[in-house]
Parts: structure tokens; sequence; C-alpha cells
């Protein structure tokens, strides 16, 4: 009962973040947004969002499972995340963008490899990833 009261609570923070981070996407206020991205990210992984860029996609699972030691509804949160600060990205099809998307996608497919049930809104998230990805690269 409490893995799962751990879970709801996740769950619910992340909500709450993402209401904030549209909130601040429609006044304008990226720099804010991303702020609270970082913020978010460092409690929950122990490291700055911009430190997956020192990850070779390879690596990224590695570390965050052995080093980091994160459990799953915590790979769901640093995939939201990811997601959301390649989305505030600027420009849209930068580097950064781009290899945010790819840390996205590398682990969501961790996520799907792990989990015994189906998501469909991640599946359609893994496609919508590799679609921004495909229009930026071409």
């Amino acid at each position: 009962m409490m893995q799962r009261d751990f879970i709801l609570k996740e769950l619910e923070k992340l909500n709450l973040l993402l209401v904030k981070l549209m909130g601040l996407k429609d006044d304008g206020r990226t720099p804010e947004a991303n702020e609270l991205i970082n913020n978010h990210f460092e409690q929950t992984s122990g490291q700055q969002i911009h430190e997956l860029d020192n990850l070779e996609d390879s690596e990224t699972i590695t570390f965050l499972k052995e080093e980091k030691k994160l459990k799953p509804i915590e790979f769901k949160v640093l995939a939201e995340l990811c997601f959301q600060a390649a989305e505030f990205a600027t420009p849209p099809c930068s580097a950064k963008s781009i290899n945010l998307y790819r840390k996205t996608l590398i682990i969501l497919e961790h996520i799907t490899a792990i989990e015994k049930t189906f998501d469909f809104e991640r599946e359609e998230r893994i496609a919508l990833i590799r679609t921004k990805i495909n229009d930026c690269t071409d």
C-alpha cells in the first residue's frame, strides 16, 4: 500500500508541475519554465538535466538505473521532464532539443521494456517524439 501511495503522490506532483509549466508557457515565461524543469529534474535524479548531454545514449539508462538507483515511477517523471525541456528549447530543432527528445525516447523505451502493461499514451508519445526528431533531422 505504501508503494501505491508513493506512486500516486509522484503522479500528483507531476500533474501539478505540468499545469504550472503550461501556464508559464502560455504567459511566455520560458526561462522560469526551464528553471522549474531543471529544479524538479534535480530533485528527482540528483543531477541537472543538462548533465544528460554528457552521456552517450547507450549509457543513459545504465547511469540512471545503477548510479542514481531510480525507481520506475522516477523514470516516468524524468521522461516527462526531458520531453518538456525539449519542447521549451529554442530554437525548436536545436541540437539541445533533439538530444532531449532522444533521451526522452530512450527513457520511454526503457519503461516499455520493464513494465508489464501496455500504455497507449506512452506509445503515442514515442511516435510523436520520433516524428519530431525526424522532422528536425530531415
